[in-house]
């Protein structure tokens, strides 16, 4: 299963406000991590194309600094 994420541009309408309101006890900065780490990085960059272009950015900032 492919999963398709899209930012709508808005104070309550990005992800973590969206959980929150279905999951009241949801904590972003406690929660996001622990399911980033059980889902895992390779998952989250090969169904997540703006995260995936947002790391390949960072990488190739530490490629440009070596040379």
């Amino acid at each position: 299963m492919k999963l398709v994420h899209v930012l709508v541009e808005g104070q309550n309408t990005h992800p973590s406000s969206r959980l929150e309101r279905l999951a009241p006890e949801y904590r972003k900065n406690l929660h996001g991590p622990l399911i980033a780490k059980r889902v895992g990085i390779e998952t989250l960059l090969n169904e997540c194309s703006h995260f995936n272009q947002w790391i390949q950015k960072i990488r190739q900032l530490g490629v440009d600094e070596a040379n």
